[in-house]
């Protein structure tokens, strides 16, 4: 944050606003040395701010490990993993519903590639992808997924780019299904790249 622009006072009540959160008894140690410190005003705002991000990063890292553990309780019994690259959570409370929820496990994440580090974590044998890409990315993307999982498959959700081109691979193992979304015809592609042969 470039505390230039800001006036004293304004420091003065953004400091204190800063040292009112609560915190762990952890954090209010660092707290307790930035105030004692020898750091001017600015540094010491600088300092806090540094401090709360950390303490918001640690706190969604738990967030997303107790999303993780429950989405890996939910495969058991032979359910597949399915990420949801989406923004929202309108698709994946549809597929929530759909006639294929009894075989596949969904963890709906924020941006395409989260869904490559936790594709292995996950054991993610199929990604939906409710986000545009580059035309030149689809092929890329599928190649990177599937560098770390092989038998990964994925659905994007848009129309095919012209003059798209891929590997037989790509073509083989990904499907280009157009919004509005169709759910049946979302839940025969998912059926058809994973084998499902109709089970639900």
């Amino acid at each position: 944050m470039d505390l230039q622009g800001i006036s004293d006072a304004d420091k003065y009540l953004l400091y204190g606003l800063l040292l009112r959160k609560r915190r762990s008894r952890v954090q209010e140690k660092k707290v307790m040395g930035i105030i004692r410190s020898a750091m001017d005003l600015d540094g010491r705002i600088t300092a806090l701010m540094d401090l709360q991000e950390e303490e918001d990063r640690a706190l969604a890292a738990i967030a997303d490990a107790a999303r993780a553990s429950r989405y890996a309780g939910s495969q058991k019994g032979g359910r597949i993993g399915v990420l949801v690259v989406d923004m929202h959570t309108e698709v994946v409370k549809l597929l929530r519903k759909c006639a294929l929820k009894r075989s596949l496990a969904f963890q709906r994440i924020g941006e395409s590639f989260d869904a490559v580090h936790l594709i292995r974590r996950l054991r993610a044998r199929l990604i939906i992808l409710n986000e545009p890409l580059p035309p030149e990315d689809y092929p890329r993307y599928y190649e990177i997924c599937r560098a770390i999982e092989p038998k990964v498959r994925v659905i994007f959700l848009c129309i095919a780019p012209r003059g798209l081109e891929g590997s037989d691979l790509f073509r083989r193992n990904t499907r280009f299904l157009p919004k509005p979304i169709n759910m049946e015809r979302l839940e025969a592609a998912a059926a058809e790249l994973l084998g499902l042969d109709g089970r639900s």
